[in-house]
């Protein structure tokens, strides 16, 4: 593979020293005991550090669709007044377009949590929510539900998913917007052991969960293992001495 004029220009820079302590300035050398007590950075000696260099991007391995916005990016520097557009994509490209067209939110008006799972006196944050308590506004603007029947209200009694529901014309209040349960239907079923509930969940992940009780019963046994382990320490259990003859050693 040949070279061009500049990398080689570059490789037979960067294999001879291109620095001498007695020239560099005060804040080079400062730059440098911080890059020598910084973890992760590779020591490299003082002479091999080019202090200049500038980072520059091959145009010659990107793709098109990456030299269009770069391109982009330098109309937006002439044009500064101008919205800034979209960088380089990462793997979460479209979350937001997927939030966007999430069923709870409408015009960027998103339901509340607490209000959709539990009623309007359930949030705790109540007038300082930044989500939407207004479930007549939501009803008047959400779209229609894709048939009439909620499997999950017919079989136990109760949509978890209350307003949110694409069938929930058979459990929502068309006025209030209110879930409705039915306590009838609630009786035929046992639900799993390991199931907790959605406000459990949300406490959990907020690391808000109150864990008092737990951490008493913690300290309760590790005092009852030091007191056993000590107690052991103290008193050691006798072990028995195995009196040999000299008749026992050796093949009989």
């Amino acid at each position: 593979m040949s070279l061009t004029e500049e990398d080689s220009h570059r490789l037979q820079q960067t294999s001879h020293p291109i620095n001498e302590r007695s020239n560099l300035t005060e804040q080079q050398l400062t730059k440098y005991e911080a890059w020598k007590n910084q973890a992760g950075m590779a020591q490299i000696k003082l002479e091999f550090i080019d202090f200049d260099h500038e980072v520059k991007l091959s145009m010659e391995h990107l793709s098109e669709a990456d030299k269009k916005l770069i391109g982009e990016t330098k109309d937006e520097t002439k044009n500064p007044g101008e919205p800034k557009k979209k960088k380089f994509r990462g793997q979460n490209q479209k979350h937001l377009e997927i939030n966007a067209r999430s069923s709870s939110n409408i015009n960027d008006h998103q339901l509340c949590y607490f209000v959709v799972r539990g009623g309007l006196e359930k949030c705790p944050y109540q007038s300082n929510c930044k989500h939407s308590h207004d479930l007549t506004n939501y009803l008047s603007r959400r779209s229609e539900d894709l048939r009439q029947g909620c499997y999950m209200f017919d079989v136990y009694g109760q949509c978890p998913y209350g307003i949110l529901c694409r069938f929930s014309q058979s459990h929502i209040d068309p006025i209030t917007g209110h879930n409705i349960i039915n306590p009838g239907s609630n009786q035929k079923y046992l639900e799993a052991m390991n199931k907790y509930p959605g406000l459990l969940k949300h406490l959990l992940r907020r690391k808000k969960y109150d864990y008092n009780v737990a951490d008493r019963l913690v300290k309760m046994a590790n005092k009852q293992i030091t007191k056993a382990n000590i107690a052991k320490r103290n008193n050691p259990p006798e072990v028995e001495e195995k009196h040999h003859d000299d008749t026992d050693v050796g093949e009989k």
